[in-house]
C-alpha cells in the first residue's frame, strides 16, 4: 500500500512540475518578445516566410480602408490564413484529435500581435508610401 501511495505521489509531484513548467513558458522573454509559441510559430510561417508583395498590399488595405483598427484587420485576414492551411488539408478529419489540438493552439494565437508585426515588416522593408508610413504612426 505505501508503494502505490507513494508511485501516487511521484505522479502528482510530477503534474505540478509540468504545470509550473506550462505556467512560467508562457512569458514573452521566452519566445523572442512574442506572446506565447503558437504566435511566434505563425509569425514565422505568416508574416516572416511571406513575400514582400503579400505584406505590402496587406499593409497597404489595412491601412488605407481600416485606418481606425489596421492590426485587428490584419490579424483577421492571417487568422483566415492559418485555418485555410491548417484545416483544408487533403485527408484531414476536422473532428480528429489532430485538428482539435490545433484548434486549441489557434485560440492562443494573439493575431493582433501578427498585425503589428505586418506593418512592422512592410514599414522596415519599405513598402508603404510615405503618406501610409506617416498614418501608422
Amino acid at each position: 500500500m505505501l508503494r502505490n501511495r507513494s508511485r501516487f505521489n511521484r505522479i502528482s509531484n510530477l503534474g505540478n512540475r509540468s504545470s509550473f513548467r506550462r505556467a512560467t513558458r508562457n512569458r514573452k522573454a521566452d519566445y523572442n518578445g512574442w506572446a506565447n509559441w503558437p504566435t511566434w510559430y505563425l509569425s514565422m510561417i505568416l508574416v516572416s516566410d511571406e513575400d514582400s508583395e503579400y505584406i505590402g498590399d496587406l499593409a497597404r488595405t489595412a491601412l488605407k480602408e481600416y485606418k481606425d483598427y489596421p492590426k485587428v484587420y490584419i490579424g483577421d485576414v492571417l487568422k483566415e490564413r492559418a485555418e485555410e492551411i491548417m484545416f483544408n488539408l487533403d485527408g484531414v478529419d476536422r473532428n480528429s484529435l489532430a485538428a482539435e489540438m490545433a484548434d486549441y493552439a489557434l485560440q492562443m494565437v494573439d493575431f493582433v500581435e501578427l498585425g503589428e508585426a505586418v506593418l512592422d515588416r512592410a514599414k522596415y522593408d519599405g513598402l508603404l508610401d510615405e503618406e501610409e508610413d506617416e498614418e501608422e504612426d
